[in-house]
């Protein structure tokens, strides 16, 4: 689509606009209008009961003609149902994935796809192999207060701590850290004794969680997705609130991890005001699909 757009600006710079007048047989005007000018940004459409007017480069024009008479002529149309995914985001990666086809929400959970029979059956086919159900997701968050024991645990690092870790659980004393960000071997769980909150969230994969502790002004949001080699790419913002003499300051960070199944990422949340350092522990894990 960018390399359509870029195409047809420099058709525009180069030459100069044209106004063409059509007729559709076989379709409402107005579908057919509001397809083409999805698709050509750069066009002027004027539609009326019987037609419409399209201004714009000559080139450009052809080419919207092409599309015009697959639209009109030998259009090929099947509306389909996505079951499990966004409707909206379908429809942008069948437009890119399947650029021969004309695609519309039709319905609040529907879209119509139009082109070639050729081309319908393969975003048919496409649809088929993506829309699938969504993987279930759990996330335990584990906030701990920065203390002699809990560094104990974390034996191996710097006297600071890396900003980052991964604790995947198969051997309690390996550690290895590289540029901060650390892969620690360790067991997951943690005693209550240590803990300021715990918490286990559930979802789908793509889906935002919401962990928050008012008391220590902390509030994470997570996304884990889940990928067909079953790791998990997870996005967290965690955002900390501390009192100073000038008022509330907020701190936001971000990171991306690309973990295995129930490996917990670790971080180090800094000064967190009169609570001192805080440490985030995060274990995503896959939960078994429901039978459908």
């Amino acid at each position: 689509m960018r390399s359509l757009l870029l195409l047809a600006l420099l058709f525009w710079c180069a030459s100069p606009a044209r106004a063409e007048r059509y007729e559709p047989n076989h379709r409402p005007v107005e579908r057919m209008v509001r397809w083409l000018a999805d698709k050509y940004k750069l066009i002027h459409f004027l539609a009326d009961e019987d037609g419409f007017e399209a201004t714009g480069p000559p080139e450009l024009l052809a080419a919207m003609e092409s599309d015009l008479f697959l639209l009109d002529q030998v259009g090929f149309q099947k509306e389909v149902e996505i079951k499990h995914g966004d409707l909206n985001e379908a429809k942008s990666l069948l437009g890119t994935l399947v650029p021969d086809v004309f695609i519309e929400v039709s319905g609040p959970s529907c879209l119509m796809i139009v082109g070639t029979p050729g081309a319908v059956e393969q975003a048919l086919e496409l649809i088929d192999q993506l829309d699938k159900p969504l993987d279930p997701v759990e996330v335990e968050f584990q906030l701990a207060l920065d203390t002699p024991e809990l560094r104990s645990r974390l034996s191996g690092n710097s006297e600071e701590g890396p900003r980052v870790m991964r604790w995947t659980g198969e051997n309690q004393d390996e550690i290895r850290q590289v540029y901060g960000l650390g892969l620690l071997l360790a067991p997951r769980a943690l005693p209550a004794h240590l803990l300021l909150a715990r918490q286990t969230l559930k979802g789908l994969s793509g889906q935002q969680l919401t962990f928050s502790v008012e008391s220590a002004g902390l509030v994470v949001f997570l996304t884990a997705n889940v990928k067909a080699d079953g790791y998990l790419i997870t996005k967290i913002l965690p955002e900390l609130t501390i009192a100073t003499a000038r008022g509330p300051r907020v701190r936001k960070a971000t990171t991306d991890t690309r973990i295995k199944d129930g490996e917990t990422i670790v971080l180090a949340l800094g000064n967190a005001g009169r609570l001192g350092q805080m440490w985030l522990f995060l274990t995503p894990r896959i939960l078994p699909k429901p039978e459908e």
